[in-house]
């Protein structure tokens, strides 16, 4: 929580803060005669002490000294902004309420410095608003990364309608159109809230940067990527002109909280053509993992190396292979009732090969909320083959099935609702059912049933849909 100004020593002294200069007034006579409990220090928490004497008895204790803004050099000033973003500053990517209110108290806190700054006749500096940008995340631009095209002529007005956008009283940042709601499909962001668009910090991966910046260029048709990709390369070298962003032409108004987002990513370091080369990887990364699977190039013959290679230079471990066939490549061997293009996740649960799953594991693949159905299908179809009865041998070893089930899976399942959850619930006995304790090998059926108690512990057999209400009976 930010102080209010007066803890750091803004004010100037008024007739109305020093009893000797306001004069002998019937109200000042009866502030003066009141005993110590009647004027609470609780209610002057940030007060200094010299403060709190002069306040407490006025007539001993001389009024102390206040230095005023204009006294301190331009570069402490500054110091005291920067400061005082850092203190509104949330802990972590601002994914809640409490974070959005802490950074918003610090939009409140730089109106009030202003106008404390201009009452002693200091203008207000617009680098002070560059330095209190810092209170959105750790990332705080130098002072000319400002694009020459920019619809921002001022730090100040950034700082505005970033304010704004987090601001309930404006709609946030997310508003309830059909250019928010294929941007957010895009990026894979939740649909009610706004807040993880703000997480630039210093550890944000460039890949998540350009991944969001290209969302926002794919967000609308409108315009061919190439001419939004040469737009944005000329707010850089030209001056300002309209933009003409994703999205219906007049949708953009000077300024607005989508020109903010695109003029902060781009600051932050986001490429306009960065994700054609993190595609690229991706797609690299699954004709790799299909090779494998076909003989064409066999893990134990180079093809290990090259799928962490691909995985250490930033492939996507959990990509989702629907940029596959627009790239030019044929669906994939898959499991039975797998889409056309299947994730490499399930690829490599198709394939039975613990090390390559454990690579991509080790790499921190996840499942998408679209693809936890198949993946947990795929798993139930390679785990009770029936060519593995025989012989009781499931080639991928129960520590790496357990990472699957219990790592990825099992936070993905919490996020379903609806008939999702119930078909979630139908394949999960399904497996158990046809596990058995003697139909394969023991540590399969009991990994199956470990999931079922898992599911009922944690909510997955209640109602997928509120209960119909029933009607009245008749009296």
């Amino acid at each position: 929580m930010l102080p209010p100004l007066a803890g750091l020593s803004l004010g100037t002294p008024t007739a109305g803060n020093n009893d000797d200069e306001a004069g002998p007034s019937g109200v000042n006579k009866a502030k003066r005669d009141r005993s110590d409990d009647d004027d609470s220090d609780a209610e002057h928490e940030y007060e200094r002490l010299d403060e709190r004497a002069h306040r407490k008895f006025p007539t001993l204790m001389p009024a102390p000294e206040r230095l005023v803004l204009t006294d301190l050099p331009h570069a402490v000033v500054g110091i005291i902004v920067e400061q005082a973003a850092k203190a509104a500053r949330p802990a972590g990517p601002m994914d809640s309420a409490e974070s959005k209110d802490s950074v918003l108290s610090m939009c409140t806190w730089m109106k009030s410095f202003c106008r404390a700054a201009k009452v002693q006749g200091l203008p207000c500096d617009d680098d002070w608003f560059r330095l209190a940008l810092g209170a959105f995340s750790d990332f705080v631009p130098g002072r000319s990364a400002m694009p020459m095209g920019s619809p921002f002529r001022t730090w100040r007005q950034l700082f505005g309608v970033l304010c704004n956008a987090l601001n309930d009283k404006y709609g946030g940042i997310i508003p309830h159109d059909q250019l928010s709601m294929n941007f957010l499909r895009r990026i894979g962001g939740p649909a009610h809230n706004g807040l993880w668009m703000w997480n630039w910090w210093a550890s944000t991966s460039q890949r998540d940067l350009d991944t969001v910046l290209r969302a926002l260029f794919e967000a609308s048709p409108s315009k061919s990527l190439a001419d939004m990709q040469e737009e944005v390369r000329t707010l850089f070298h030209s001056p300002y002109r309209r933009l003409a962003l994703p999205g219906i032409p007049d949708g953009f108004c000077f300024g607005s909280s989508w020109d903010a987002l695109l003029i902060m990513l781009l600051m932050r370091g986001a490429n306009p053509h960065g994700w054609d080369d993190w595609n690229d990887q991706d797609v690299q990364l699954c004709v790799a993992i299909v090779q494998g699977m076909t003989g064409q190039h066999p893990w134990e013959e180079g093809g290990e190396e090259r799928i962490r290679e691909l995985l250490l230079a930033g492939a996507n471990p959990s990509y989702n292979g629907g940029t596959m066939q627009l790239a030019g490549f044929a669906a994939p061997p898959r499991p039975p009732g797998a889409r056309a293009y299947p994730s490499v996740l399930q690829l490599a649960v198709y394939s039975s090969n613990g090390e390559l799953l454990n690579a991509l594991l080790d790499a921190g693949a996840r499942v998408s909320r679209g693809d936890i159905l198949d993946l947990l299908k795929t798993l139930k179809w390679a785990t009770l083959r029936p060519a593995w009865w025989s012989n009781e041998r499931f080639p991928v070893d129960r520590a790496t099935t357990e990472r699957l089930l219990v790592d990825v899976l099992r936070p993905a399942l919490l996020t379903l609702t609806g008939i999702s959850r119930e078909h979630a619930r139908n394949a999960m006995e399904a497996a158990y059912d046809e596990a058995g304790p003697d139909g394969v090998i023991n540590w399969v059926y009991f990994l199956w049933e470990d999931m079922l108690h898992w599911a009922e512990e944690n909510g997955l057999y209640e109602p997928a849909y509120d209960p119909e209400p029933s009607s009245s009976s008749e009296e």
